[in-house]
Parts: structure tokens; sequence; C-alpha cells
């Protein structure tokens, strides 16, 4: 997955560009997360980053997600 990936307000404000192996997302698409059952209190979702577009930095970031 190649991924350009927005944050605003420290939020996943939207995916830019997500190509995927059985199709592509436009920009602007919405994509979800789903952790397993039970959530735990805080759960941290890592995200490899490898695309060069405005904004964003090849790397992996972590991001605490609070239910």
């Amino acid at each position: 997955m190649t991924a350009r990936i927005i944050l605003r307000n420290g939020n996943f404000d939207e995916i830019a560009n997500e190509e995927i192996a059985n199709g592509t997302k436009a920009d602007g698409d919405t994509v979800s997360f789903v952790f397993a059952t039970p959530v735990p209190d805080v759960a941290y979702l890592r995200i490899a980053i490898t695309s060069t577009g405005p904004g964003t930095s090849p790397g992996v970031r972590t991001f605490g997600v609070y239910r």
C-alpha cells in the first residue's frame, strides 16, 4: 500500500491517495481502521508512509487511538 495521509488537528482527516492490491481509492475516499474486540483503552495504529507527497515524509508513524 502507498498512502499519503493528511492529519488535521491531530486526527485522520483523509487518506488522499491509497493504492491497494484490489483497486485504487480516489482522493478524499474514506478509509476505516477496525480494531479487534474487546477494544483496549489505548490502542496504537502503526502506518508505514512511503509516499513523498506534500506534507508527508517517508517513515513509520505510531498514533495513539483512545476509545
